[in-house]
């Protein structure tokens, strides 16, 4: 089974890739190649706690003393568990997987060229194929894809050639390879860490599971940056945020500006501060400096920097009391009206619905006006769960999975007696879209769209799945009946905060016709993935993996309502009583989808 999964404010497995036309030059008679200096050093890979796995060697070329080089190939053969067709054009080396796309690089002209990114971007330990869930992609359907070149010079960012390979900076691999499974190859200047945020198939291991071993050299702010490391990756920041980042609505820095600009150029016209910050050789500039940059990019959420807690503190006082309070005060003016609107929820279902509110979850049904609540604030799935049930060896998870617990409410909304059915997402940051596009089966006859816009390589892609709804291991018409028993007079409720796959859901059930009620979405319309600087600070940015409509557009705007319902706010204080007004949005929904 072909596994397709998207993160949205959390993880995002690749999708699948339309078919493209390929094109690459016409071989010719093979140059040599410049001498270049370098050293080599071993160092130890990280991929449990506190015990080296093995040693690894990296190139160091005299002019970049301090940047760490490795060959394609031996990269993504030891992390990725993946090896290529290598086609040699001139000084051009094409790097072509089982897909027929490929990753190019051009020693002699400083060039990448990419032909589906995508599918070099997946989870080495990713389920295999016998590894089973509710969900089956049947197509992938889109329009055709572009072949992208980025002149690499623009960034300083050097390619080398040698041994009839392309030798690239390991950073550089990791912020195109790894990202969208929230999986990073980290180099914090002695070691390399497998840095798997989401542990979505195992323990997560963001840096923090590593401790001091990964964190002592980057929270040694009495050390002095090397330079040649500085301009590295401050140039490979600028490549990420030019060419990997999504679209979204809501950047402090201004999106245009960002596009038309590009990160260098929007830095150097309206924050020059940062970008000396950035370029300091001193750590606790330079912190300050991430900091502030973030604060800029920020955009509700996808796009945050992950310095340890007690270096950003630090970056942050420093930062009220410079050039950079500004922005400081404007991230946190945007984040505090989310937070209290979450807030004004939670605190209601913990007073109102306290026995039945527990984990981000909680079932409510009200006997006069025939109306249930079904409130869940993330979308999870639990594949191992799914994958020992589907083997026989385990039960639903209804506990740790998305899918299984909402679809377990709605047969209990059935047996209550329920003719209307509220999905609360008012306190819902995101998730995973396996579990959303599960829900949006249970809600439209066992099928589900999952539309997206790739804006590296330019194409769009709806992905066609079609989701196990009585759980016997099939598709069929039996899953499509199961779904349509579940007939009540469906209402989404929402509020600024929902973000995410908390946006894309209501999106969704929107088009199909079903009625959103309360407040408008907060946005959130990419993927995130997650980087580390060149230096190991990692990050996560709303990637080029963009959630849309069906026609292609942005939903970052969030999305409008069919019923507002009024918030109260009155300082820090949120009154959403009028959420839970049960007759009153009982007696909507009932009218709601009259003919």
């Amino acid at each position: 089974m072909n596994k397709t999964r998207l993160l949205v404010l959390a993880m995002i497995p690749a999708l699948l890739l339309v078919g493209c036309n390929k094109s690459k030059p016409s071989s010719s008679s093979e140059p040599e190649p410049p001498v270049v200096d370098y050293d080599e050093r071993e160092v130890d890979i990280y991929r449990a706690k506190d015990t080296p796995d093995k040693k690894f060697s990296l190139r160091f070329y005299h002019e970049l003393p301090n940047v760490p080089y490795v060959s394609v190939s031996e990269y993504f053969k030891e992390f990725f568990k993946r090896e290529f067709t290598i086609d040699k054009q001139g000084f051009t080396y094409y790097y072509i997987n089982s897909s027929n796309d490929y990753l190019g690089f051009d020693t002699e002209k400083n060039e990448f060229i990419c032909n589906g990114l995508q599918s070099f971007s997946s989870h080495p330990d990713f389920p295999s194929s016998n590894s089973k869930v509710f969900l089956r992609v049947d197509k992938v359907t889109g329009t055709s894809r572009s072949i992208r070149n980025v002149n690499l010079n623009n960034y300083g960012i050097k390619l080398f050639d040698g041994e009839g390979e392309a030798y690239v900076p390991i950073s550089f691999l990791s912020t195109l390879a790894g990202g969208m499974q929230l999986y990073d190859i980290a180099y914090n200047g002695k070691d390399l860490y497998m840095i798997d945020w989401g542990g979505q198939f195992g323990e997560a291991k963001p840096t923090s599971y590593y401790g001091e071993s990964y964190l002592s050299v980057l929270d040694d702010t009495t050390t002095t940056r090397p330079k040649d490391l500085a301009e590295y990756t401050y140039g490979e920041l600028c490549f990420a945020f030019d060419n990997l980042r999504g679209y979204t609505e809501q950047l402090v820095f201004g999106d245009n500006n960002l596009v038309s600009l590009g990160l260098n150029g929007l830095l150097e016209q309206y924050h020059p501060k940062i970008k000396e910050y950035l370029l300091s050789l001193d750590k606790n500039d330079y912190y300050e400096g991430l900091n502030a940059l973030f604060y800029g990019l920020y955009d509700g959420g996808h796009t945050v920097e992950l310095l340890s807690s007690e270096v950003s503190q630090a970056a942050v006082a420093r930062q009220s009391q410079t050039d950079f309070v500004d922005l400081t005060s404007e991230v946190q003016n945007r984040a505090k009206d989310s937070t209290y609107t979450k807030a004004g929820f939670l605190v209601k279902r913990i007073m109102s619905f306290s026995g039945e509110y527990s984990n981000g979850r909680f079932y409510h049904y009200d006997t006069t006006n025939k109306i249930a609540y079904v409130g869940f604030d993330k979308f999870e799935i639990d594949v191992k769960a799914w994958d020992k049930f589907y083997k026989g060896e385990g039960e639903i998870p209804v506990d740790t999975d998305t899918y299984a617990w909402v679809r377990n409410r709605l047969y209990q909304a059935k047996d209550d007696g329920a003719e209307n059915v509220v999905l609360d997402l008012t306190a819902n940051d995101g998730g995973d879209s396996w579990a959303l596009c599960g829900l949006v089966g249970l809600l439209n006859g066992a099928k589900a769209d999952f539309d997206a816009n790739d804006t590296f390589n330019k194409y769009r892609m709806t992905e066609k799945c079609s989701i196990d709804v009585n759980l016997d291991g099939l598709y069929n018409e039996a899953d499509v009946t199961e779904a349509n028993s579940f007939d009540f007079n469906i209402g989404v409720l929402t509020s600024s905060h929902a973000f995410s796959c908390g946006n894309l859901f209501p999106s969704i059930l929107k088009e199909l016709g079903y009625k959103i009620l309360g407040e408008k979405t907060g946005g959130g319309s990419c993927a995130i993935s997650i980087q580390s600087t060149g230096d190991g600070v990692p990050f996560v940015q709303s990637s080029y993996l963009c959630l849309s409509d069906k026609n292609g557009n942005n939903i970052d705007g969030g999305v409008p309502v069919d019923y507002p319902i009024d918030i109260v706010r009155s300082g820090t204080l949120y009154n959403v009583d009028a959420y839970f007004d049960f007759a009153d949005i009982a007696n909507y929904l009932s009218h709601a989808y009259d003919a």
